[in-house]
């Protein structure tokens, strides 16, 4: 607030992604929560779920703030020219982790169907129910 005295806190901020305010986006996440139902009336159906998710590094990233002593320069060395990119992807059930995979680069809709294909499809059993996030590269047509 304007004028407020300022205090310190130990929280951390929370950040969630600017999309979510959206009204499109809201609607649709309210029709997710509707579509949940089912397992309030089913619990044992739980064990049949399957979340995939990816997350990816990249040595490019480097820090670029830092903390030293007053009137001191910061001095810390990166890695220079030869950047990598790793993701790592897995299901995520109830009680473990599932299909972990890694791949040397991005994820792009090649690799998510060679992880569909060699990774996550002997992991399932009949009736289980895999959840994808909104990733382009899960949305392929010819797959």
């Amino acid at each position: 607030m304007i004028g407020s005295k300022p205090t310190s806190s130990r929280l951390k901020k929370t950040a969630h992604a600017s999309e979510q305010e959206r009204s499109d986006v809201q609607a649709k996440r309210a029709v997710w929560r509707r579509r949940q139902a089912w397992l309030n009336e089913r619990p044992e159906l739980i064990e049949k779920i399957v979340f995939i998710d990816e997350t990816g590094i990249n040595t490019k990233m480097a820090r670029l703030r830092g903390r030293c002593l007053r009137g001191r320069r910061l001095v810390s060395s990166i890695p220079h020219g030869h950047w990598k990119t790793l993701t790592f992807i897995a299901g995520l059930r109830h009680d473990r982790l599932t299909a972990p995979w890694v791949i040397d680069g991005a994820m792009d809709g090649d690799a998510f169907v060679q992880y569909i294909k060699t990774q996550l499809t002997p992991t399932l059993n009949e009736g289980d129910v895999v959840v994808l996030d909104n990733l382009p590269a899960h949305k392929r047509h010819d797959a």
